[in-house]
């Protein structure tokens, strides 16, 4: 978790919100909103919200957490597509209670963000919906390309864009949003957010490839094994006309080796680092303030993390 000032009653406002009468929903809640996240979603609403003027860190408390059971909700979903049976580290939902009480958890998050949202703004709430909206198209989008190995880069940077860009630029433009109406602010604070969730899922897809699997927290190439594209995927099947056997025999090693041969993985990472350095570009219209840095940080961090 990123340690910043409010993260500690973010923690509390998710530990309230997963509150139900019936156990087996507040178990399955707990058990992936407390499973190890990195908090970066919130964590960047709250910087935001400083980085711009905010002085009332408990009025963006609430709706940090918001976004953070947007995203969980989201994990849940994706395992269940996935039929995944690990989240970092540890069982899925699905694997430990079922396929239908999994679904009915990530419905159960869902519901559960418009109770800590609902005293907002409706330009906030609007801008958190559509985020939503976004990422379901965004899922629906790669399910529908899944084995598709003539899928194009800016197909797959499109569904990138919709399925983790949306609420990372949905945070930190609601985070300015608390703060200020200046729409330049407001704009550049959105623009920085999709910026770093454009850098974040190229990494996040380079990891599945090289990372090591104690890191992740699942198995490596697991991708590759679910037929999902990927930046680096497709630039060697456009650099090598023995790629597409290579990526259906899912063999780790020999992947790999094709990645290593057709320099893909460099050329995933330097498009990463664009999105990064457009991120920090951002920021520019912002004062000098330790908020600003931290999110500087951050924009840094995504691309150069290892789990």
């Amino acid at each position: 978790m990123i340690d910043i000032e409010g993260m500690d009653r973010v923690e509390n406002e998710l530990a309230k919100s997963l509150d139900s009468g019936l156990p087996v929903l507040c178990h399955a809640g707990r058990h992936i909103v407390f499973s190890g996240g990195k908090r970066i979603r919130p964590a960047l609403l709250l910087l935001s919200y400083r980085a711009v003027g905010g002085n009332d860190i408990e009025h963006a408390i609430p709706i940090a957490a918001s976004v953070e059971l947007i995203h969980t909700a989201t994990l849940i979903h994706d395992d269940i597509n996935d039929r995944s049976p690990q989240r970092r580290g540890s069982p899925s939902v699905n694997a430990m209670f079922g396929e239908s009480i999994a679904l009915l958890a990530g419905d159960f998050l869902f519901t559960r963000l418009f109770s800590l949202a609902s005293n907002y703004e409706s330009s906030i709430l609007k801008t958190l919906t559509d985020s939503c909206v976004k990422i379901v198209e965004g899922e629906t989008q790669q399910l529908m390309t899944l084995g598709n190995l003539t899928l194009r880069e800016n197909d797959y940077l499109e569904i990138v864009a919709k399925k983790t860009a949306s609420l990372f630029s949905a945070c930190t433009k609601v985070g300015a949003m608390l703060a200020t109406q200046e729409k330049g602010i407001i704009d550049a604070l959105s623009e920085y957010g999709f910026n770093v969730g454009m850098a974040f899922q190229i990494r996040d897809d380079i990891l599945d490839l090289v990372g090591k699997k104690e890191m992740l927290g699942k198995p490596i190439t697991s991708d590759v094994d679910q037929k999902k594209m990927s930046i680096v995927t497709i630039h060697a099947l456009n650099q090598s006309g023995d790629a597409a056997s290579v990526l259906i025999s899912r063999d780790p090693e020999r992947i790999r080796t094709l990645l290593k041969k057709t320099g893909s993985l460099e050329y995933g990472l330097g498009v990463a680092t664009m999105y990064m350095n457009r991120a920090k570009e951002s920021l520019t219209v912002l004062p000098g303030s330790v908020y600003k840095d931290r999110l500087t940080d951050i924009a840094d961090m995504v691309v150069m993390r290892e789990s």
